[in-house]
């Protein structure tokens, strides 16, 4: 069972909020409370960030999927100028993987931190002259 918990971490040096997520997420209000969670701590850097999350203990069901999607959209869109996930969990990696595609956002999964983190490099390079 979930904890219904985030638990973060900030590193200014590299302004990289590191997430995990211990959140069972089946209805509005779940993803209204998982935003808030979020968002309160987005607020209170007072800048925008990169973000990486570990989702091995996220579970969003089937109901809340599409609107998971559209909150996270917004929130990305204010607050977070890129993004990185990560985990093992096959069913968490399947869930989070499908909120962001039916809110056409990248899902960046990983499977460890250490991949995350390079995915975060990668963005804060933005698209080399082979990319455009």
């Amino acid at each position: 069972m979930a904890l219904q918990t985030v638990r973060f971490e900030y590193d200014p040096e590299i302004n990289v909020l590191f997430t995990e997520d211990d959140y069972s997420i089946s209805s509005g209000q779940d993803v209204d409370e998982f935003i808030r969670l979020n968002q309160e701590k987005l607020e209170s850097l007072g800048r925008r960030v990169y973000m990486i999350s570990k989702i091995d203990g996220l579970h969003i069901g089937a109901q809340a999927s599409e609107y998971f999607g559209q909150r996270a959209r917004e929130v990305f869109q204010k607050y977070i100028l890129g993004f990185a996930r990560y985990g093992e969990n096959p069913v968490a990696r399947m869930t989070v993987r499908t909120s962001s595609k039916k809110a056409k956002l990248e899902s960046n999964i990983c499977k460890t931190r250490e991949e995350a983190i390079r995915v975060i490099e990668q963005i804060k390079k933005g698209p080399g002259p082979e990319n455009g």
